[in-house]
């Protein structure tokens, strides 16, 4: 799956990290960070991310 982080830059560094701390998710690749529009402080930031493994198998069970 693909995500749109979208903040400050401290923020979506946050919100990167929290992701790949979490054992349900494996964290594939992020972007660096791109400025929003106009004169926005935010960035966006795009993260691919896949549901972890268990046991051989995609866990996609909530």
């Amino acid at each position: 799956m693909k995500v749109r982080i979208m903040g400050t830059p401290a923020e979506c560094q946050a919100a990167v990290t929290a992701l790949a701390a979490s054992p349900r998710l494996s964290v594939v690749e992020v972007s660096n960070p791109y400025p929003n529009r106009g004169d926005s402080r935010q960035v966006r930031v795009y993260v691919e991310a896949h549901p972890a493994k268990r046991g051989g198998r995609d866990d996609h069970q909530g």
